[in-house]
């Protein structure tokens, strides 16, 4: 683990652009490795991955998360972090499957351009306390988060998403202006969001309880839109939503467990 960065791809049904997405990752050539975990895939995405890590057995790893998890948004945060069912602990699952000290959160929807690769290729990458933060474009929106971190300890429960924690208190950000392409829209929500949720399939207590803090969070902030917690999402929803959780959140809803 003394250089080098693991790209973590978490993949669901994403058999349009994944063969696309994972390709152009092996024009990196600094000390890497490829590690993607499919999540509950019916589409051809095993045999995709199957068949590439066949190709490049040194640089891909595949793994298979069986659990269904609660998608980012009112079920995210229905869900008790420390849940199998809860994303935060499908993140951290996913993390510990990561050798580097660089991690890259990594869609598979992503496509590296050649600004980026060339940018991966020209850096040594020993730890250091850095997080870098780059752009991912489609047609018309543009997201920049900080996609590449070190010393990744974790993952926690944040309002409607999973927030990574980095050890060290001096992080410093650098912002590259380096786009990564990314191959979909915001408007093109993927079909999984339609499918019934796994607390309604399951007889538990924990599935009961996470039904009465859907309710709970449906009457009070209304219907939630399929896909509404998706990065890059500016409506009006989405403000109202964060703006009560951080100060006054419904009754028995935990915005930060």
């Amino acid at each position: 683990m003394s250089e080098g960065i693991s790209f973590m791809i978490r993949a669901r049904n994403e058999e349009r652009t994944l063969e696309k997405s994972i390709r152009s990752l092996l024009q990196v050539s600094i000390p890497c490795e490829i590690v993607v975990i499919l999540h509950c895939c019916t589409d051809r995405s095993e045999e995709i991955m199957t068949a590439l890590q066949a190709e490049f057995p040194d640089r891909i790893k595949v793994y298979i998360y069986t659990t269904e998890v609660s998608r980012a948004g009112y079920e995210l945060l229905a869900t008790d972090a420390s849940s199998p069912h809860s994303f935060c602990h499908y993140s951290n699952w996913c993390l510990a499957k990561c050798e580097k000290p660089w991690v890259f959160k990594w869609d598979a929807d992503f496509i590296a351009t050649p600004e980026l690769i060339d940018y991966l290729n020209s850096n040594a990458w020993a730890p250091r306390s850095e997080r870098i933060y780059f752009n991912a474009c489609n047609s018309n929106t543009s997201n920049g988060e900080p996609y590449l971190q070190c010393g990744l300890q974790g993952y926690s429960k944040y309002m409607l998403w999973e927030i990574p924690h980095l050890i060290g208190s001096n992080i410093t950000d650098i912002k590259t202006g380096i786009t990564i392409t990314h191959d979909s829209e915001l408007s093109s929500v993927k079909s999984y969001w339609y499918d019934t949720p796994w607390f309604m399939k399951e007889d538990t207590d924990e599935a009961h309880s996470v039904k009465e803090r859907m309710k709970t969070l449906t009457e009070f902030y209304g219907p939630e839109p399929a896909g509404f917690a998706r990065a890059s999402n500016n409506s009006d929803l989405m403000y109202r939503v964060c703006s009560t959780l951080r100060t006054s959140p419904p009754a028995g809803i935990n915005p930060y467990n």
